[in-house]
């Protein structure tokens, strides 16, 4: 909300170019820009401009305000389900105002109760938990974000973005992937209830055969085999080049962001031993791996696009390879 204001204020400012002039507290610097506005209201350029601005903007304060008492007296409605209020006029939310709600506030300096925050977070439907740690990622607020997770939940969704799928982006979902991992290992030995995590990476990244030797080597195979010894890895950028191929067209892929997923699962893994199934999206497939009497194994391969995949895996068998083909329809040989 403060941000919101503070763009008001901005264009508000405009306004004010002739008080600025004259008041004998304004620096050089202010009197001068107070002069330039008043010489720019002839063009009426500059006027119009800002004039639109402050309305954008106070629109903007309007709805968050209007948004902010919706979901307050929702939360006062302690008995009634989100069924219930998304009847009930005038406190009507969506998961959508629920995910606003929850950045508008994060960005408020004017700190509500936490707990008063996660009863909302309790509300949010999976899918928009993930949607609502990706735009506080956005805003710098995934750390706060992720201190509203209450402690006996059961499955968490995290999602570190969409659009991230090229080099100018890696170093992005890379820090919001780092970020989120070092929180998650932090928090994990306190969720005592907590039974599965998916993570989406689907838009960062594809999964190819360097992908899949990763998830083997740093979850599965590290983790059934040297129990003593595991987690061994820290979280470093590693700068490894793999490409997706699909049509005869290469696109490039962020191992960076996958490598950084599965080791802070392995530190999670080590510190939390009641996490029981784990499931990472890619853009073209869908990766779950279980824990069955104290091993880890892969169980699930469902393949999007044009990726040729598998589910129902053998247990205690090595995963078959992944097979791309550009024909939606074709079949592996």
């Amino acid at each position: 909300m403060n941000s919101l204001n503070s763009d008001l204020n901005f264009y508000k400012s405009y306004f004010n170019g002739v008080n600025e002039i004259f008041d004998f507290n304004s620096s050089a610097k202010e009197v001068a820009w107070g002069m330039l506005k008043a010489v720019s209201v002839l063009t009426l350029v500059l006027p119009v401009i800002f004039g639109v601005g402050y309305l954008i903007a106070k629109s903007r304060i309007e709805n968050a305000t209007n948004l902010c008492n919706r979901v307050t007296k929702m939360i006062e409605n302690q008995g009634i389900t989100i069924e219930k209020v998304q009847n009930y006029q005038p406190a009507q939310v969506t998961q959508d105002d629920l995910v606003e709600f929850l950045v508008i506030k994060l960005q408020d300096e004017r700190t509500e109760k936490i707990d008063h925050l996660r009863t909302v977070f309790k509300k949010l439907e999976l899918p928009f938990q993930g949607k609502f740690f990706a735009a506080a990622a956005e805003k710098g607020k995934l750390v706060e974000a992720m201190k509203l997770i209450p402690k006996d939940a059961k499955e968490l969704v995290f999602n570190i973005g969409e659009k991230l799928l090229f080099y100018g982006n890696f170093e992005k979902a890379y820090g919001i992937t780092k970020t989120m991992m070092d929180e998650l290992k932090n928090q994990i030995n306190e969720f005592t209830e907590l039974k599965k995590i998916t993570i989406d990476l689907s838009g960062s990244s594809y999964y190819t055969e360097k992908v899949e030797w990763h998830i083997n080597h740093y979850l599965i195979e590290s983790y059934n085999n040297n129990k003593e010894k595991y987690p061994y890895e820290k979280f470093e950028m590693k700068g490894i080049e793999d490409f997706y191929e699909r049509s005869g067209m290469l696109s490039p892929n962020n191992i960076d962001a996958v490598i950084c997923t599965t080791l802070g699962l392995a530190n999670c893994f080590y510190k939390n031993d009641k996490i029981t199934i784990v499931t990472i999206n890619f853009e073209n497939l869908v990766f779950t791996a279980e824990k069955i009497e104290g091993n880890w194994h892969i169980t699930e391969l469902i393949g999007r696009l044009n990726a040729i995949s598998w589910s129902g895996l053998v247990l205690g068998k090595a995963p078959p390879n992944i097979f791309l083909y550009p024909q939606e329809n074709s079949k592996p040989s």
